[in-house]
């Protein structure tokens, strides 16, 4: 009787381990398809084929990927067998989602857990080589990643807690004794937004009037449009490097140490930055209602992740894409903000503010599984400028400057109609681990902007390049064209 009993609470576990597996077999494409050396697998993420043991090295990735198939999880190979996982379940291009299309391919599923185990199918076209759109002769675009990964904020059932942090050894927020964040391994963490002080009001007011204000009377600079913002201009002024000028050896130094405090690591700085300074900030020009509430006019024109510019503009400081690890920043320092309130205490109504949304590059909608870039300010944060504090970012998470709506635009709040901030990006070197700084060389942040904006680029150290640097896929470019009125226009009448 005993024996019978054990047998049968045995038999139970069993059960129960593998119907736990079982309910997993929905996240991941062909979940129940999968086979080990003719050997049927449920139990996919496990050691033995019915579950119920030690995880396999596929079943600790998606542990780690918080049980839900990413475009990372995707494209690891787990069992380092030459085959991506998405290879070998059928999901080749990393495309599937969950209550979706059947994956694009249903059949020789290998297990992604083992490496005796691989597949015989053919790689599709697109992944067996790059198309003219994804690489350049000297391969730059196709070798720098622009984030990839679990590219969306952490659902309520997956709860990323310091114990997860420590036993991962990854970051939650900064400063963080490790080197990666927890949800896609890039650091700065993905939905982290730390903030440093870089230079004081007098050195912001200094910048203003010797620097942005002197130019735009001296008739040095013109300013840059683009025909997705019909209504809007704007100046590009460099911001002289030391090499050039010393006057403005604070700058440089208030953003290297900023940065030193914040992430503890070196800042390279071999070019010089440009400030965008709009002297015409008013709500008439500025502010728009709609589109806080649907794709009309002009969500799309604001809305957009630093992909473009890092592909663009990184080869201005003279390193090669095979130099870099892809782990990357941007950051936004105000150096004129419209309003006349204390420059420490940014408050709820001020207009100048950063925008950042909780999705990113690389975001497939688990619908349609087609990338997605939201389509409106919904899903946006607006973290409100002070005088001189820089923000640092993710590049690869959509973002914006902020759009106000026309309520938000107060005059009290508004004394100067007028702002500055300069834009700026870093890049981690894979040798030492120091990070590179160069500057939003396009000109516009318009993501269906993929040409460097050359007539109004009067940085001594532009490189004068166009296009070369940037190709990306035809599924990219439609996520990036405007939406609204100029829905029709195409990337190059842009």
């Amino acid at each position: 009787m005993r024996s019978l009993l054990l047998t049968t609470v045995a038999l139970a576990c069993l059960a129960s381990a593998a119907a736990a597996w079982g309910a997993y077999q929905a996240d991941i494409p062909n979940g129940n398809a999968a086979m080990r050396n003719g050997v049927a697998f449920p139990g996919l993420g496990h050691e033995s084929p019915n579950g119920g043991d030690a995880l396999n090295p596929f079943g600790e990735a998606f542990a780690a990927a918080g049980y839900r198939w990413t475009v990372a999880l995707c494209q690891e190979d787990s069992d380092g067998d030459g085959q991506s996982n998405g290879f070998e379940l059928g999901d080749p291009l990393c495309v599937w989602a969950k209550g979706g299309d059947a994956p694009q391919r249903t059949d020789d599923i290998s297990h992604p857990g083992f490496a005796d185990s691989t597949t015989a199918a053919a790689a599709p076209a697109a992944m067996a080589a790059p198309t003219a759109r994804e690489s350049n002769e000297e391969g730059d675009a196709n070798k720098f990643k622009c984030g990839s990964g679990d590219a969306v904020m952490p659902t309520e059932q997956v709860q990323y807690t310091e114990e997860y942090a420590e036993a991962n050894q990854c970051c939650l927020t900064l400063p963080c004794k490790y080197e990666k964040g927890c949800w896609n391994g890039e650091m700065l963490p993905l939905y982290s937004a730390p903030r440093a002080q870089a230079i004081t009001k007098e050195q912001a007011l200094f910048t203003e009037e010797t620097l942005l204000r002197a130019k735009v009377r001296n008739g040095e600079v013109v300013k840059t449009s683009v025909a997705s913002m019909p209504n809007n201009s704007w100046y590009r002024i460099p911001v002289p490097h030391p090499k050039q000028d010393p006057t403005y050896e604070f700058f440089y130094d208030g953003i290297k140490s900023a940065f030193k405090r914040t992430f503890n690591r070196t800042l390279r700085m071999p070019v010089a930055v440009d400030a965008f300074f709009i002297d015409d900030f008013t709500p008439e020009l500025w502010a728009n209602d709609e589109t806080y509430e649907n794709d009309y006019p002009g969500a799309g024109y604001w809305i957009h992740n630093d992909c473009s510019n890092f592909r663009i503009c990184h080869g201005e400081t003279g390193y090669k894409a095979e130099d870099l690890t892809g782990n990357g920043f941007a950051f936004v320092l105000p150096i004129v903000l419209p309003s006349d309130v204390d420059y420490r205490d940014g408050h709820a109504f001020m207009p100048a503010a950063l925008e950042l949304y909780n999705i990113s590059h690389g975001y497939r909608d688990p619908a349609t599984g087609k990338l997605f870039k939201p389509p409106n300010r919904s899903w946006m944060t607006a973290h409100r400028y002070n005088l001189g504090e820089i923000i640092f970012f993710n590049p690869f998470r959509f973002h914006s400057g902020h759009v106000p709506r026309t309520s938000e635009f107060k005059a009290e709040d508004n004394k100067k109609a007028a702002r500055a901030e300069v834009v700026g990006f870093g890049v981690e070197l894979k040798e030492s681990g120091d990070y590179v700084l160069f500057r939003m060389c396009k000109g516009s942040t318009d993501d269906s902007i993929r040409k460097k904006i050359l007539a109004t680029d009067v940085n001594p150290d532009s490189d004068k390049g166009y296009t070369e640097k940037y190709f990306d896929s035809d599924e990219e470019v439609d996520i990036h064209r405007p939406l609204g009125a100029l829905k029709g226009l195409s990337g190059d009448e842009l």
